[in-house]
């Protein structure tokens, strides 16, 4: 089963909208433990388990344009393209480099932290399609050919370009987490000691 992460573009001014709601449930939950804080001051050990009107309303404002929003939103789907065509993409758009009057060389700055060409890596990368097998590839949805993506990623945002590649990117170098290996891992605490 390949893994796979979505990646939201939200329509029109939805994203903006969606972390003024966020905030007023941050406002909301600081309000409430506020109240909680001077309520427990009065009689400490009685703690009301009912969550206030105002952040109940709040939560729910918020839970509702969610929804909305995610029926409106452009859904991109992404999938690993396999380690051995990754690694490949990686050596093909190597950090680019910059020597100082000394002649040491460095990596460019904007290079720096992602350890790829800024430039060429994320095109390479989000339109990348196995030329053997047409079903690897790492945007697998909502395009049905390169020649759309390719249309479609000219007229991303560049924070949306940002968030589709490093997406792209973590996905194909993310690991697979077992839970149970930690359970038996010497440096994690027996159950006993916790």
């Amino acid at each position: 089963m390949t893994r796979k992460t979505t990646i939201p573009i939200y329509d029109g001014d939805d994203f903006e909208r969606l972390a003024e709601l966020r905030m007023a449930v941050q406002i909301a939950e600081r309000n409430a433990e506020q109240a909680r804080r001077a309520q427990s001051a009065a009689r400490a050990g009685d703690d009301d388990p009912s969550v206030p009107d105002e952040l109940q309303a709040a939560r729910d404002a918020y839970d509702t344009f969610v929804d909305e929003a995610s029926e409106r939103a452009e859904m991109w789907v992404l999938t690993p393209i396999g380690h051995a065509e990754y690694r490949q993409l990686l050596k093909d758009h190597p950090p680019r480099t910059i020597t100082d009057d000394e002649g040491k060389e460095s990596v460019l700055p904007e290079d720096e932290m992602d350890d790829v060409n800024v430039d060429s890596f994320p095109q390479a990368l989000l339109t990348f399609v196995d030329p053997e097998d047409a079903e690897i590839r790492t945007v697998a949805e909502p395009f049905e050919n390169l020649t759309a993506l390719r249309r479609r990623l000219k007229r991303l945002s560049a924070g949306e370009f940002a968030s589709i590649w490093r997406g792209a990117k973590m996905i194909n170098e993310g690991g697979i987490a077992d839970p149970k290996l930690l359970r038996f891992s010497p440096a994690a605490p027996r159950l006993s000691e916790t």
